[in-house]
């Protein structure tokens, strides 16, 4: 322990009550802090593949060039299995950035076979032990005082966040006009309602030709029993969501869209589609056809699904409930 932070206790503290995301934002501020790194770049796209950080040292280390280090940032409550930090170092192969090292960092441990895997690939890891040896006096405060704010709000909206974004789902007029609207709500319910134990979502951009729209797109490491079963039956290893501000049921078209995105070897297999009116019945056929044809599954979730969603939330009941069902009616029915 340094002198910035007086107990390695209170540093765990801190970091037990910052969402993935801002952890994610505190080990950028702390790079941002090092003599050591002359530069931090957050959340870049790199062949299409999403690196959470990329700190360059100064100085010239390897072939006489800095050393660039590819951060993953995991926020575990649970062990790092060896599974996450397999794909960490697939998409880093993919990448193949030159003069580069890999780092993982995160605020749980490893598995025995996990810390065996990134020793063998040269996956250096951080717990909170070297953040907080790490971290400055100033950076803590400021994070231990946003903490209390945040208690302060929430302590006088907990009780109306769930009407809150029901009322502003309510307010918006299907159309294209408040297609933007529409899709930042959509944006802020779902990470309200399954994160944790999904990871904090993010746009994606569109793909180089522009023919697909960004959607949304959530991280799926959960241990949490009903999105373990999506990873595993459904190779849910994200989950891909689109929102749509209809005035009409969905037609077939969404669905065809949404599948460029289902791959084995990408996103996975499992999407959601938000549409104001819900599904119709050429969509209905075309969810049918994927799944039959190519194993991928579309749930199809309604204003009023994601308001009874809002409401289960609400009364202490898990939302995923309506996804569950939705499922489960599809298949019994086929």
């Amino acid at each position: 322990m340094t002198e910035n932070i007086s107990t390695y206790e209170e540093f765990e503290k801190l970091v037990s009550k910052l969402s993935p995301y801002d952890f994610e934002k505190l080990v950028t501020d702390i790079f941002e802090s090092l003599d050591s790194i002359e530069s931090v770049i957050g959340e870049s796209k790199i062949k299409d593949r999403q690196v959470d950080l990329i700190a360059t040292e100064k100085g010239k280390n390897i072939a006489n060039k800095p050393v660039k280090w590819i951060i993953e940032i995991k926020k575990y409550k649970s062990l790092i299995n060896i599974g996450v930090i397999d794909q960490f170092y697939s998409k880093a192969t993919y990448l193949n950035i030159p003069n580069s090292k890999l780092l993982l960092i995160t605020s749980s441990s490893l598995t025995k076979s996990a810390k065996v895997f990134a020793e063998n690939r040269e996956i250096e890891v951080w717990g909170l032990k070297e953040l907080a040896e790490k971290i400055t006096q100033e950076i803590a405060i400021r994070y231990f005082t946003q903490i209390v704010a945040r208690q302060l709000r929430e302590k006088t909206k907990l009780e109306t966040k769930e009407d809150n974004l029901i009322s502003s789902l309510g307010n918006i007029k299907p159309g294209k006009t408040d297609w933007s609207l529409y899709q930042q709500t959509v944006f802020d319910i779902l990470e309200y309602l399954f994160c944790p134990p999904l990871e904090i979502p993010h746009y994606e951009l569109a793909d180089l030709d522009s023919r697909n729209r960004r959607d949304i797109i959530f991280g799926n490491d959960s241990e949490d029993t009903f999105w373990k079963s999506i990873r595993e039956i459904y190779q849910g290893h994200y989950i891909v969501v689109d929102a749509k501000n209809y005035s009409k049921k969905l037609a077939k078209r969404p669905i065809v869209d949404i599948t460029h995105y289902l791959k084995p070897y990408g996103c996975g297999m499992f999407g959601i589609i938000d549409c104001r009116m819900g599904s119709g019945g050429a969509s209905d056929h075309a969810i049918k056809e994927q799944w039959i044809g190519n194993k991928k599954m579309i749930v199809v979730l309604s204003d009023e699904d994601l308001v009874e969603m809002l409401q289960l939330k609400k009364n202490g009941n898990n939302p995923v409930e309506i996804i569950k069902r939705k499922i489960a009616i599809f298949r019994m029915t086929l």
